[in-house]
């Protein structure tokens, strides 16, 4: 009998611990939740929406097209609520994305920033914004976007402006965008942004060949990148555009920019066109007497084309441009390999064509021509074509040969190299192309970011 109760005993001690370990675990798994609901919230408070997730270093991340779309939707609540006009918001795409069904053309969430309509106590008024965070494209790709801006504003793109001030830093970097339209009548447009302000980053940015932009408006600062960087220390770093770019005035990479704006090793590869004037890099870089602004490393591989003045990389120049080549097509009115002779044109190079209806060259001095030039005579562009087989820089070297096989063969190449002040060249693709170091270090924005000292 005891041997049976004893086991009854055991039985129901058994019964009670599982019992007592089962409402401990309820317990936990209550107290677990609690505290996930409580994370939660605090995210909802932070971010402003409940569903997107923000990683360890406060990044919102955007998974998908409907991530996209609420952190757009997210943006303009900042900009309604906050009341400061610069959007501090940091974002990391982690995946492809396609927004052709997510966001229509006339959406006010994009571009992100520019103007918002508010409603407050029966009156309407007006909120500006501009993007002031980072964007990590993460080496992803956003396509779909179709955004059409007629009388919506000054500036397009992705990004209406992206604007910083004092010390920040701002940034949009490692992303692609394809399979876009970007139209309208506005007078700055670029596939990235609209326009930018004082010290933006602009690095690794790629607009596909399956991407137009065009601006309709008057007087148009229209490119690849953006259409308008403002003075004051901005830098588009290995950007490239495969896109086509149409408008007034347009630019490969960049409409235009101020002082200061520097272009490192950003290549054009698509048909940019324009009413009073284009450019294969940037159509107009206003500068200084000292040219703090520079170009350098930037080869044009597109058709550029202007009833007025086309130029394979810059035409207006205020700016110093340096070891830059054009590779591509330039037909206008009046036609520049380089671009014209205002600024500081120097070591750069051209084996592309030259069709100008009023034939002229400009001598871009201590620099190399293997171009062909259309509608020019054989006098003309031995007068014009600049110091082509002649002593550079006073020394007694005949610095560029005739030959046009002299580019692909790599000839060309060794004899800048071995020039003391030619020597950051290496042989690219079929032509002489910046080695990405030498010739800078003067240039100490330029020389942080590349590491050069």
């Amino acid at each position: 009998m005891k041997k049976w109760i004893c086991l009854a005993l055991a039985a129901c001690l058994a019964a009670g611990l599982t019992a007592c370990g089962g409402a401990k675990e309820t317990a936990d798994d209550t107290k677990a939740e609690q505290t996930e609901t409580a994370a939660e919230e605090k995210k909802e408070e932070e971010t402003g929406v409940s569903d997107i997730s923000q990683n360890a270093d406060g990044f919102i991340e955007i998974h998908s097209a409907e991530d996209f779309v609420r952190f757009a939707e997210l943006f303009k609540e900042e900009a309604i609520n906050s009341g400061d006009r610069r959007v501090n918001l940091n974002a990391v795409l982690m995946a492809d994305i396609d927004l052709s069904d997510a966001i229509p053309a006339d959406s006010t969430l994009l571009p992100l920033g520019g103007e918002y309509s508010v409603e407050k106590d029966g009156k309407e008024s007006t909120v500006w914004a501009s993007f002031a965070g980072e964007f990590d494209g993460n080496g992803h790709t956003i396509s779909g976007i179709h955004l059409d801006v007629t009388d919506r504003g000054r500036s397009a793109g992705l990004f209406h402006t992206v604007y910083t001030w004092e010390d920040q830093a701002v940034s949009i970097h490692d992303l692609t965008i394809a399979d876009s339209s970007f139209s309208g009548n506005a007078n700055y447009m670029g596939a990235f942004a609209g326009s930018a302000s004082t010290n933006t980053l602009f690095e690794n940015c790629t607009v596909a060949e399956t991407v137009t932009v065009e601006s309709s408006g008057e007087s148009s600062r229209t490119g690849g990148i953006a259409g308008y960087a403002e003075e004051g220390g901005n830098l588009f770093y290995h950007c490239t555009n495969y896109g086509t770019v149409t408008g007034s005035d347009p630019g490969g990479i960049l409409g235009g920019a101020g002082s200061d704006t520097c272009l490192v090793q950003c290549d054009n590869y698509g048909s940019v066109t324009g009413e009073r004037s284009a450019a294969g890099i940037i159509n107009r870089h206003d500068g200084s007497s000292g040219y703090a602004g520079i170009v350098i490393g930037c080869v044009n591989y597109g058709e550029v084309q202007s009833a007025g003045t086309a130029c394979g990389i810059v035409c207006t120049n205020g700016s110093t441009l340096r070891y830059c080549v054009n590779a591509g097509r330039v037909e206008g009115k009046d036609a520049f390999a380089i671009g014209e002779k205002d600024g500081s044109i120097y070591a750069c190079g051209n084996i592309g064509t030259v069709s100008a209806a009023d034939p002229y060259i400009y001598r871009f001095g201590y620099s190399w021509d293997l171009g062909t030039y259309e509608g020019f005579s054989e006098e003309e562009v031995s007068e014009n074509r600049g110091y082509t087989g002649e002593a550079l820089m006073g020394k007694d070297i005949e610095v560029i040969p005739m030959d046009p096989s002299a580019a692909a063969d790599g000839s060309l190449t060794a004899i800048l190299q071995e020039m003391e002040d030619y020597g950051a060249w290496t042989q690219g693709d079929g032509f002489p192309v910046w080695d990405g170091t030498g010739g800078v270090e003067k240039y100490e924005r330029i020389c942080e970011v590349l590491g050069i000292r």
